[in-house]
């Protein structure tokens, strides 16, 4: 580093060739792949982990490939709700797709040194960057390595190969009988279902489509005859199970993530604002992240694209409960029907609920506007609701003060909201679930008592530890 030069072990790379799919007699279907030694490689990790903590600040937040908190899945999702949205509002829209060949192969070092100046980086990191000068690679070619050449341009870099389902299980057929039910397994789950993770996470499969591959799956497995139930392979291995993947589960678990990210995710995520307008519709109440706060089970999520209403379908197999609200946007948009916390139909009259829709005071945020941050503007109310009876009114207001808890009445009490100063939105309300069994006599014959999770853990769900938590019981309710 002192002398700005590696040793040439470390600027030296075998360069090989791994087969894409697509006829190989032409060059473009091969892949180069750099095999370097270890210490340069440790080297370029920690100039990585440095360049990682300051890419939030430097790249714009459509660019979600390699910088932390962003999943390449945003853009997916951007794009997918924007195609909703346009074929809602009857919309002609169209998409271009660049993509520029052999992108990583054509980048200047020297123009990568500007750029990295422009940008702000110190000389001395630059200067590390730049011990990437030099650098050689030799070619292996049938066996033999060619003599060294120079490499004045690109990034080394690997490539995956992806395959379809079918053709993946092909591959292993002949192998079959001489394989035990725990290699199918494997090659099951981890070579032919895991190509579809990515589709699964992002878009809503066409009806029947997992079945049909689910069937395909369980048919390699068995190769020929069924002897147990397909509810039994996908059982632990120490639970009389074999472990083979339910496609159906891992589709709900990926729902789940989606929604743990759109409740709880960064701030600037790039499609939140595209998904809000698509959840205003439901019910024409024109809320968007509230309304997982109320029963979803009671709301009209017909108008939606398919992918949020299996969204809520999911969701409503879960019960939850609501620890409360940390800041006061999160107070202010507590909603007050269908089964909110500040739901108090249950208890007055089941018009109550009609009354505040066709009133447009469905959140608590709309009753201060209207009633006061004392909740006390009895006349005002009564004439927003069309009701004539200020005891009435009167005992409303009474029941809502005392469902908030004190410290939230002392917020209500100091804060100054207006349109030009609204309130700090911070984080989503903590929200606690677990599967709702209430409704399946066998589990509450066995005393199945599952532990909550907080909406927080939901990215964990495709782990294996929650996942042999919940076992089959999180996906029974659906």
């Amino acid at each position: 580093m002192n002398v700005g030069q590696l040793p040439l072990s470390c600027r030296r790379a075998v360069l090989t060739l791994l087969p894409k799919k697509g006829d190989l007699t032409h060059l473009k279907n091969w892949s180069p792949v750099s095999l370097l030694c270890t210490d340069i490689k440790l080297l370029s990790k920690a100039l990585a982990s440095r360049l990682t903590k300051v890419m939030e600040q430097i790249t714009h937040q459509d660019q979600s490939y390699c910088v932390p908190d962003r999943s390449i899945f945003d853009n997916i999702y951007l794009i997918r709700d924007i195609l909703d949205v346009s074929r809602l509002l009857g919309l002609q829209t169209g998409l271009i797709f660049l993509d520029q060949e052999k992108a990583f192969d054509r980048v200047e070092h020297e123009y990568l040194w500007k750029v990295l100046e422009t940008f702000g980086f110190n000389p001395g990191f630059i200067a590390m960057v730049k011990v990437y000068c030099e650098i050689e690679s030799v070619l292996k070619v049938n066996g033999g390595l060619c003599a060294p050449f120079k490499v004045l341009r690109g990034i080394r870099q690997g490539c995956a190969l992806s395959e379809h389902v079918k053709g993946r299980l092909s591959r292993w057929k002949r192998l079959v009988p001489r394989m035990s039910y725990r290699g199918r397994t494997l090659v099951i789950n981890n070579l032919a279902a895991s190509s579809l993770w990515h589709k699964l996470a992002c878009v809503d499969p066409p009806p029947n489509l997992l079945a049909n591959i689910q069937a395909l799956l369980v048919d390699f497995f068995w190769d020929g005859l069924h002897w147990i139930p397909q509810s039994v392979l996908h059982l632990p291995k120490e639970e009389g199970g074999q472990g083979l993947v339910q496609l159906a589960r891992r589709a709900a678990a990926f729902r789940l993530q989606f929604l743990q990210r759109l409740l709880t995710g960064p701030k600037d995520l790039t499609w939140r604002p595209v998904a809000h307008g698509l959840l205003h519709k439901v019910g024409g109440l024109g809320l968007d992240r509230t309304l997982f706060l109320m029963d979803t089970k009671t709301l009209d999520v017909s108008g939606l694209p398919s992918f949020y209403r299996g969204l809520f379908k999911i969701w409503n197999c879960f019960r939850k409960r609501n620890k409360g609200c940390g800041t006061l946007h999160w107070l202010l948009e507590e909603p007050m029907i269908h089964g909110g916390r500040l739901d108090i139909s249950g208890v007055t009259a089941p018009a109550l609920s009609r009354a505040l829709i066709s009133s447009r005071v469905v959140t608590l945020r709309e009753l201060v506007n209207i009633a006061g941050t004392d909740l006390s503007r009895t006349e005002d109310l009564a004439a927003r609701l069309g009701l004539r009876s200020l005891r009435v009114v009167n005992q409303l207001l009474h029941r809502w003060r005392n469902v908030l808890t004190s410290k939230e009445r002392v917020q209500l009490m100091d804060c100054q909201i207006t349109e030009t100063n609204p309130a700090e939105e911070g984080s989503f309300p903590q929200l606690d679930i677990a599967p709702d069994l209430d409704g399946y006599l066998a589990f509450r014959l066995m005393g199945v008592s599952l532990p909550l999770l907080s909406v927080s853990q939901l990215q964990y769900v495709l782990s294996g530890e929650v996942m042999r938590r919940y076992g089959e019981h999180v996906m029974t309710a659906q």
